[in-house]
C-alpha cells in the first residue's frame, strides 16, 4: 500500500486496502480489475446457486460456495467468505437445511457488500 495516497486508501473499504496490500503485492489497479471482473461474476454465481436450491443439488451448491469462499477472501471480505465455507460444508455434509439458510444469508450480504 506504501504506492498509494492517502486518498486512495480512503476511497476503499479497509477489508480492500488489506487484501491489496495482502494478495496483491499493493497493486490497487490490479485489484480493482480482478474485483471487477468477481463482482461481474457474481450474480452469475448467485443464479447458479439459488438454482442448486431449487434443484436440491447439494454438490453444486457445494462447488459454487467453494468458489466464492476463495473470491471473497482473496479481494478481502473474510466474513462473507466464513458464510460461503459454511455453505460449503453445510452442502458436503448433507444438513441440506442449514445449507439453503446459510446460502440465503451470504446471498443477502454479497448483495449488499456489492451493491447487486
Amino acid at each position: 500500500l506504501s504506492g498509494m495516497t492517502d486518498r486512495e486508501k480512503s476511497t476503499l473499504p479497509e477489508c480492500e486496502n488489506q487484501a491489496i496490500a495482502t494478495y496483491f503485492d499493493g497493486d490497487r489497479a490490479l485489484f480493482l480489475a480482478f474485483r471487477e471482473s468477481c463482482v461481474e461474476q457474481f450474480d452469475v454465481d448467485l443464479a447458479e446457486g439459488d438454482a442448486a436450491i431449487e434443484d436440491k443439488d447439494a454438490p453444486s451448491l457445494r462447488r459454487v460456495a467453494h468458489s466464492l469462499k476463495g473470491v471473497l477472501r482473496t479481494i478481502g471480505y473474510d466474513d462473507l467468505s466464513d458464510i460461503a465455507k459454511v455453505v460449503e460444508n453445510a452442502a458436503h455434509q448433507n444438513q441440506w437445511e442449514t445449507a439453503v439458510s446459510q446460502w440465503q444469508q451470504f446471498s443477502k450480504g454479497l448483495r449488499k457488500a456489492f451493491g447487486i
